[in-house]
């Protein structure tokens, strides 16, 4: 399984299905290879329903929104698997259209190794006194809880390993985890019943419904169909380093971030938290680095990268997969562009790509990384524990590098001019 796994790639989006009971069964090995959204019923009686439904659609059609979903039997583990197309509304949808109302919730599994992907940053004081207990003593208030029947979304500190504990920490390190859970409420379901329920009551009145009646018939269909709609559970990870003062987001989208933010201020009272400010513009810097063609010591250039130019319309020349040549980059750079986002190697250790508000994206351990993780772990503790230790070793000193080539942190540069 996991060779077939690894031959098709990162890119599509895999939903694998559970029941309650099977997710517990699932082996560590298992639980590595299934690293991406995993829909969890709570009913193994409508887990069966929903599993008939899309076999049968396999079997009779390829056509229209389910060209893209297949069904393969993994024996013993799990019962079938669903490439879904991109979009969670028109999985939903189609969910909702072959079996009514179904919950579930989606989760996802850590995975060995256990790094982050994208990183936003935050800085703390160097050090933060704070000890793990104590950081569950803020937490518990704000602890997740599921949803009601009429809430729409939810959102709270969850376990990092699915035990008591709201804090994960190890060598002053500490990881917390920011849950959300969500309605999924197509807005395709609401119109079609309100559309359906409109026409009975025109027949029954005999006259059209006006707008303000379509808008309170509208409102009346959501909240029938609220208690009925399925539920997406979305985990988002935070790191803490209290050593080196760093507060880091694994998330892509900034507003994934800012709610991530909004609880952490909502639990911690008067959280000493503040941004990343370095000396030199990170877009400054990669355009310098690319006219030069020289990357800063420590690191390379990969061969991903955009640049945009403030005017004419904001033209864009991206780079994927393709050699920088030191020309084409002084020809746009001459031309007006600004590089926005560039592929790197840090120390040969891990690969990443930097953006102009330091969001640090794609984070990619490379070979060297991967083979140190320690072979003699003896469980799953053990392992994560392992994984833990090395991403957050590496990730420091790489976030220590890349403050210093682009000059180092503002406040630094202040407390030595005061000093001098």
């Amino acid at each position: 399984m996991g060779e077939n796994r690894r031959d098709r790639g990162p890119a599509l989006q895999d939903f694998l299905l559970f029941d309650s009971a099977q997710v517990s069964d699932l082996s560590s090995e298992l639980r590595q290879e299934v690293a991406l959204q995993t829909l969890v019923f709570d009913d193994a009686a409508v887990l069966d329903e929903v599993e008939m439904e899309f076999q049968q659609i396999y079997r009779l059609t390829r056509a229209s929104m389910f060209c893209n979903w297949k069904v393969h039997s993994y024996p013993n583990q799990c019962e079938s698997e669903i490439f879904t197309p991109a979009s969670h509304a028109s999985f939903a949808h189609a969910l909702w259209s072959l079996t009514g109302a179904v919950s579930y919730r989606m989760v996802r599994f850590a995975c060995t190794p256990m790094w982050f992907k994208n990183l936003q940053l935050h800085r703390l004081p160097v050090p933060w006194s704070v000890n793990p207990e104590q950081m569950e003593k803020w937490l518990a208030p704000h602890a997740f809880q599921p949803g009601s029947s009429v809430e729409m979304q939810t959102q709270g500190w969850a376990s990092p390993r699915d035990n008591d504990s709201l804090v994960y920490s190890i060598n002053r390190q500490m990881l917390l985890v920011f849950r959300t859970e969500k309605k999924l409420l197509p807005a395709s379901v609401v119109n079609q019943v309100t559309k359906a329920r409109a026409l009975e009551v025109e027949e029954q009145q005999g006259f059209k419904l006006g707008r303000k009646q379509m808008r309170e018939l509208k409102e009346q269909v959501t909240d029938e169909l609220l208690p009925r709609a399925f539920s997406i559970r979305r985990d988002t990870r935070v790191w803490i380093d209290t050593v080196h003062g760093w507060l880091v987001i694994d998330a892509a989208s900034q507003a994934v971030a800012d709610d991530v933010l909004g609880l952490l201020v909502k639990s911690i009272d008067q959280l000493p938290l503040s941004s990343v400010r370095v000396a030199q513009s990170p877009v400054a810097a990669m355009t310098e680095w690319l006219l030069s063609g020289d990357a800063p010591a420590g690191f390379t250039l990969d061969q991903d990268t955009e640049l945009r130019s403030a005017a004419q319309g904001n033209a864009t020349v991206r780079y994927v997969g393709h050699a920088l040549d030191v020309e084409d980059m002084r020809r746009h750079i001459e031309a007006g562009k600004q590089c926005m986002r560039l592929a790197m190697t840090w120390d040969d250790r891990v690969s990443f790509v930097l953006t102009p508000s330091l969001t640090i994206k794609r984070i990619t351990p490379l070979d060297v990384i991967k083979d140190a993780s320690d072979p003699t772990a003896q469980n799953d503790d053990e392992q994560f524990d392992s994984d833990m230790t090395l991403m957050t070793g590496e990730l420091a000193r790489m976030f220590a590098d890349i403050v210093e080539v682009l000059g180092g942190e503002q406040g630094d540069a202040i407390l030595q001019a005061a000093a001098a």
